[in-house]
């Protein structure tokens, strides 16, 4: 007796024709960014998001023409910047912050953050890629990664990758 293996032909044509849909569900950062110019921007804390796959922040920023210029910052990932010392609190809305990174690459106003001065002049790391301070004297500073004291709950369960625990 023959099996009709049509259905699952055709099964496996659907599929393989729905992957080029998928694969630019996580980009890379060069595709959008150029990681070979860095931009400082400067200015008022608009908004803030704090989710996965980046955390980013908003910026109201004054041009050359003194006119004022929204600027979307992204930023590593939530599990990466929350090592680097980042909460959710770190930024508020009103802060006076500074900002370097690479531009976009579609002549936006947005920009892939490698630092971020806060407004209590704490610089952050804002990537995984290994970046120098910039503002930041290294030798005034004991890391640039947050450490857990005795006074924290430490982060555990299944879902400690993308939850925040201090």
């Amino acid at each position: 007796m023959k099996r009709n293996s049509t259905p699952l032909s055709w099964a496996a044509v659907l599929c393989l024709s729905l992957v080029p849909w998928f694969l630019p569900a996580h980009h890379s950062v060069t595709a959008f960014y150029d990681r070979n110019e860095i931009l400082e921007v400067e200015g008022i804390v608009v908004s803030a998001f704090w989710k996965n796959p980046h955390v980013g922040v908003v910026l109201l920023v004054e041009n050359a023409d003194g006119e004022q210029e929204e600027w979307q910052l992204e930023g590593g990932a939530l599990n990466t910047l929350t090592r680097q010392g980042f909460r959710p609190d770190s930024v508020q809305v009103g802060d006076r912050v500074r900002s370097a990174g690479n531009p976009s690459r579609s002549n936006r106003r947005a920009m892939f953050v490698t630092n971020f001065l806060l407004a209590n002049g704490e610089e952050i790391i804002f990537t995984d890629v290994n970046v120098p301070l910039r503002w930041t004297d290294p030798s005034q500073t004991s890391s640039a990664i947050a450490t857990v004291t005795g006074n924290e709950t430490p982060v555990t369960g299944i879902f400690r990758v993308w939850s925040y625990g201090g």
